[in-house]
């Protein structure tokens, strides 16, 4: 199911976000934000699990119990 979402933009943002759209070969404006979006939530994910393994190399997460832990063990 799809939501509208309405947000306001200036002329030039506007402008830009329909720029890069096209250049993008994306099919309207609303998929590049979606895009965007995932984006930002991908990236966001990477970061939270580049700290979490640093922790874990400094010996301060907790131990893996699931049923990856043998996949985890080999990437130490």
């Amino acid at each position: 199911m799809r939501n509208v979402v309405s947000v306001s933009l200036p002329d030039n943002l506007l402008e830009d976000l329909r720029l890069q759209a096209r250049k993008d070969k994306f099919p309207s404006v609303s998929e590049y934000v979606r895009h965007l979006i995932r984006l930002h939530n991908t990236e966001k994910l990477y970061k939270e699990l580049g700290e979490s393994r640093k922790e874990i190399l400094a010996g301060e997460g907790i131990e893996w119990t699931g049923p990856l832990k043998d996949l985890v063990k080999k990437h130490h």
